[in-house]
């Protein structure tokens, strides 16, 4: 069996977007994985919604009790994650199908501790042109963010 991938999804009130996001996992051609959630203190707890939703995979729910932040929030997730990777997924995102095996096979074929994918924004663009190779993402780190999280599978 291929290795378990970890998908980390910090959540915050994104009733509205998350079913689309549920499906859009559940969706995957990749199946070895597991969905890590960890609920940023959402005014309606993610337990009480996702009880009336069909969720029929692996799924950790963790609930912070006051809003700490995407970034603690996210730190505190990795200590949940059981995957020899993680994926980054917003709860308002959606996934191509094949992004889980795309990504899989890149990171395992190359050697990689990180595979990064193109993100489209929807319904608005968002103009910030994240950097196409290697080197340049790897320099841009000295000045900010240039990995797109919602693309992001690390070793």
């Amino acid at each position: 069996m291929q290795p378990l991938i970890s998908i980390l999804v910090p959540y915050y009130n994104a009733d509205i977007f998350f079913i689309e996001a549920l499906e859009s996992i559940k969706s995957q051609t990749y199946k070895n994985y597991e969905v890590v959630i960890v609920d940023d203190g959402s005014k309606r707890p993610l337990s009480d919604w996702l009880n009336t939703k069909n969720v029929s995979f692996k799924t950790t729910l963790i609930r912070n009790d006051v809003n700490l932040g995407i970034t603690q929030s996210l730190n505190k997730g990795v200590g949940y994650c059981r995957g020899k990777f993680i994926a980054r997924f917003d709860a308002d995102d959606i996934m191509f199908p094949d992004r889980l095996q795309l990504q899989y096979e890149q990171i395992t074929n190359t050697s990689s501790d990180v595979v990064l994918g193109q993100i489209e924004s929807f319904p608005v663009s968002v103009d910030y042109p994240y950097p196409l190779t290697n080197e340049a993402i790897r320099d841009g780190l000295y000045f900010g963010n240039t990995l797109p999280h919602p693309g992001t599978l690390i070793k």
